[in-house]
Parts: structure tokens; sequence; C-alpha cells
């Protein structure tokens, strides 16, 4: 029983993700992403944070997809899953470890600037910037034909 449920949730994976999505995406991408996100969200004002979501979402899949032309949409949203696990984490790490270290340097703003960037906006982030990432890398490309 449980061989076969597992063996269904395989082939539903295998379905949306086609197969393709080499493991060299991930990390340029998440690095691509990460270094968009770290540059424009350096205060936490939601319109900034937004955009450097969405400008860590065209970067990391712009660049996913000049790594494997092949890759589909829902590989490039790993790594803004990624991100968006690693960017308070980070915030965390940054400011020395506890809670109350957080709260101070979130209002020094001197949070790490990923940290700044909440779930919801890497959500949005990922459904606005990948697919203009992508739109973006496949204009970079030559056409065959």
């Amino acid at each position: 029983m449980a061989q076969a449920v597992a063996e269904s949730i395989a082939s539903v994976f295998f379905k949306i993700f086609k197969g393709k999505g080499g493991l060299a995406v991930l990390p340029v991408a998440i690095i691509a992403g990460a270094a968009a996100g770290w540059f424009i969200g350096v205060n936490p004002h939601k319109g900034q944070a937004v955009f450097a979501a969405i400008a860590a979402g065209v970067i990391g899949g712009a660049a996913g997809r000049l790594v494997d032309f092949e890759v589909s949409l829902p590989s490039l949203m790993l790594p803004i899953v990624v991100l968006a696990v690693l960017g308070p984490l980070s915030g965390y790490a940054m400011a020395g470890g506890g809670g109350a270290q957080v709260v101070q340097a979130a209002y020094k703003g001197t949070l790490f600037p990923l940290a700044n960037i909440t779930a919801l906006d890497w959500i949005a982030g990922a459904l606005l910037g990948i697919p203009m990432g992508v739109a973006w890398a496949g204009s970079m490309t030559e056409k065959k034909g």
C-alpha cells in the first residue's frame, strides 16, 4: 500500500516537473535570486521588499533557464521556496541568534536584507518574477529555425 502511494506521488511529481530541471539549476537560481534580493531589499518598506522578491524571481528564473533551457516553471519555484526559508534564517543568524537581537536589529534598520522580505513577498516574487525571468531568458537565446 505504501509503495503504491509513493509511486503515485512520484508519478505526479514527474508529470509536474516533466523529468527536467537538473541539479545545476537550483544552486545557480538560488545564488542569483539571493544576490538580487540582497541588493534591492535593503529596508523593510513593503514596496521595496516586494520589488526585491520580484527581482529575485526575475533574476533567479532567468539564470535557471539559461543554465537549462528545458527546465520547467515548477522547478524554478523551488529556489524561491528555499530563499523564503533561508531569508528569515539569515536575519536570525546575522543578528546574533536570540529573538531579542533580531527585534533590535529590525528596529535599528540593520537587519540582513534577505530577512526584510517576508514569506508573502517571496510568493508574490515567485508568481510575478519567474515568468518574466523565463521570458527574458527566452529572448536572450538564439532561435533555431
